[in-house]
């Protein structure tokens, strides 16, 4: 029954979200994100991860956002897996200068291969703080939900692998309900080099709703190996 929610989910999402995307934003931008991600896997179910990140913004002309980040997996079964993870960031705030901040995140993960398809739904529940104090509502940890449902297609005989996902971020404990304040939609391509790298381009077109409508374009590019 989940696997089959989630595929009748992975296909209606895109109306919705292009629902959402037609109304008219105030403010556009584009950045590109740069990423380096390593995998080292620990015994036959368990992986470690980290990743680095570097993200630009102002049409890629300034850094807004730099982090790096840590997170263990289990894969309890071929089709459900958890996640947990630790990110330091600094990031670009009100007066101009960067300042840390810290994210915990939690993951439940369910996929299901068909054919040459794989369909995946992941929920997360982050907890993030700032180091940036500009009023009292900065001093609380910030609570988020995310659920994202995937795509992938692989070419057997080829050596990319196409890919769209859809996002949603709603504020938790907040008393907001279900009022989503940020949305991403994205198609890219993971390029195979070798068995243990490969490059990951796509495009993420990213809607914030919270204070103003704001559309952000952006290229993201990441390495990914594996050990």
């Amino acid at each position: 029954m989940m696997v089959t929610m989630i595929k009748r989910i992975s296909l209606l999402l895109p109306l919705l979200m292009y629902a959402s995307f037609t109304v008219s934003a105030q403010e556009k931008d584009f950045g590109i994100w740069f990423e380096l991600d390593a995998e080292k896997k620990i015994t036959k179910r368990l992986d470690l991860m980290l990743s680095g990140s570097v993200r630009t913004f102002e049409n890629a002309s300034k850094i807004d956002y730099i982090f790096l980040e840590a997170a263990l997996q289990y894969e309890f079964s071929d089709y459900f897996s958890g996640s947990a993870s630790y990110r330091l960031s600094s990031a670009l705030e009100d007066d101009g200068e960067y300042y840390y901040r810290h994210r915990l995140t939690l993951d439940a993960i369910v996929k299901y291969p068909a054919g040459n398809f794989t369909f995946s739904g992941r929920f997360r529940i982050q907890r993030a703080t700032k180091t940036y104090i500009e009023d009292s509502e900065d001093i609380a940890a910030a609570w988020a939900g995310r659920i994202r449902f995937k795509t992938e297609y692989d070419f057997s005989s080829k050596p990319f692998s196409p890919y769209f996902f859809i996002e949603a971020y709603n504020p938790l404990f907040e008393n907001e309900g279900l009022d989503i304040n940020r949305m991403r939609l994205s198609g890219g391509t993971e390029l195979r080099i070798s068995n243990s790298t490969a490059f990951d381009i796509g495009y993420i077109f990213q809607r914030d709703f919270k204070s103003e409508y704001e559309d952000k374009h952006i290229l993201s590019i990441a390495l990914k190996v594996s050990f």
